[in-house]
């Protein structure tokens, strides 16, 4: 199982507004299966459809907003050639050779042992995304997270354990979120004020962020960091990767331990639903939480 898995859907595989609603339902990054946007005019090809078939009618309003929803919330870049003197189907067997789609949704299953259609996608596909046991370890968070990293702008790393002598994976994720993009995320780490019951030198701790920072070549790279207390329990607890986009919940934090062995060092993570998201969003930043905020830096 995985968190995340890129589809490869044929527009022509669409064949009536319930196999359209089905992407809507089932897809995006609240829900762990995605669509990719192969090829690039993936969209437009799928709004020619939709205006053949819905336009003129009451729907037609209706499909608009679904699609937009999806192309924000389910479309990722694909990444991957397509020739235009080739059929779809033609590019998609050739590039599923090269780097694998989770699944092609195609009109008829014939062209690929891996392809299935509209009827075929059930819980026995989509269950397969949306949660896994994932080693806690910094090649596979970074494997496990990378499509929600990568096509998000706005990341919040939340554990309150997170301290300057445990950035090794946040800052192998943050180098993955930014490699290559000509604007940057914005990054927040988000920890707590209280730990195991002690309160944390902050002014200490914020020296020692920066020298981390500095040592590993992310200073200036406006990086910011809070650290938070909750009123009645005064710890916080929760473990998320929060964007604008989507958000996961891990029940061990962003550090590799060379003491676990490789049982002890697998724990579940778990795609959140979109209204969570929002609200642990809101719930990490200061205009908005019920937490109290008691220090905050950038860098």
């Amino acid at each position: 199982m995985d968190l995340y898995g890129e589809f490869a859907v044929e527009p022509a595989a669409l064949k009536s507004w319930g196999n359209f609603r089905e992407l809507e339902s089932h897809f995006g990054f609240s829900k762990g299966p995605l669509i990719s946007r192969y090829p690039r005019r993936w969209v437009d090809d799928v709004k020619k459809w939709g205006r053949r078939e819905f336009g003129g009618t009451v729907r037609i309003s209706d499909f608009t907003n679904k699609l937009k929803h999806i192309e924000q919330y389910a479309l990722v870049p694909s990444g991957r050639s397509f020739e235009g003197s080739k059929s779809w189907r033609e590019n998609v067997v050739e590039n599923h050779a090269k780097r694998s789609f989770a699944k092609i949704i195609a009109s008829g299953t014939g062209i690929h042992s891996d392809a299935i259609e509209f009827d075929d996608l059930d819980a026995a596909v989509l269950d397969s995304f949306g949660q896994c046991m994932l080693p806690q370890r910094v090649d596979d968070f970074c494997k496990a997270t990378r499509l929600l990293l990568i096509n998000s702008k706005n990341i919040k790393f939340i554990d309150p354990f997170l301290s300057p002598k445990r950035l090794k994976m946040i800052i192998a994720m943050i180098r993955l979120a930014r490699d290559g993009r000509a604007q940057s995320p914005v990054i927040e780490l988000h920890t707590s004020s209280i730990r195991s019951g002690q309160s944390v030198d902050l002014a200490g701790e914020r020296s020692q962020f920066r020298e981390e920072l500095v040592r590993r070549g992310l200073a200036e790279q406006s990086i910011k960091v809070y650290w938070w207390k909750d009123e009645d329990t005064k710890e916080i607890h929760p473990r998320y990767l929060i964007t604008e986009k989507g958000g996961i919940q891990f029940d061990r934090g962003f550090y590799e331990s060379p003491e676990l062995s490789a049982k002890e060092g697998t724990f579940p993570a778990v795609v959140l639903r979109q209204s969570i998201v929002t609200d642990i969003f809101n719930r990490y930043r200061t205009t908005t939480s019920s937490y109290q905020c008691v220090q905050e830096e950038s860098f």
